[in-house]
């Protein structure tokens, strides 16, 4: 059944395809592969690309450093015959935190994009 199913969604794919190569054609594009990757913008992109990663990195680091305390805390209780409220609690705590920061910064960010984009870049020096 799986492989029924996977074939046909991908000869539907390909079916699809094929049904666009012709008006492509029709309209005059003609294919030509570019080698390389200059001046195509993936330097910005990389940089940013590099941040992105890093504020993941950090925020990763954090995650692992609270579980293990979370962890050590309710192992150190469990022998000593205490009840604690371990990882659930922290995560609705968290959900309770930052919801209304998401609710608030996806809605200012949403409206602020459009004269974001349309802000013309400052000028820098080249050296």
């Amino acid at each position: 059944m799986t492989w029924w199913l996977a074939g046909t969604a991908t000869l539907g794919v390909v079916c699809q395809a094929l049904v666009l190569i012709p008006p492509v054609v029709m309209s005059g594009f003609r294919y030509r592969p570019r080698w390389g990757f200059r001046g195509v913008g993936l330097g910005a992109a990389s940089n940013m690309a590099l941040w992105t990663l890093a504020i993941i990195g950090i925020s990763q680091l954090g995650l692992l450093a609270s579980t293990n305390l979370m962890n050590a805390v309710a192992s150190s209780a469990q022998q000593d015959g205490m009840p604690v409220p371990g990882r659930g609690a922290y995560d609705f705590a968290f959900l309770m935190f930052i919801l209304p920061h998401s609710l608030v910064a996806t809605s200012l960010l949403t409206a602020m994009f459009p004269a974001l984009s349309a802000r013309p870049q400052p000028m820098t020096r080249r050296r």
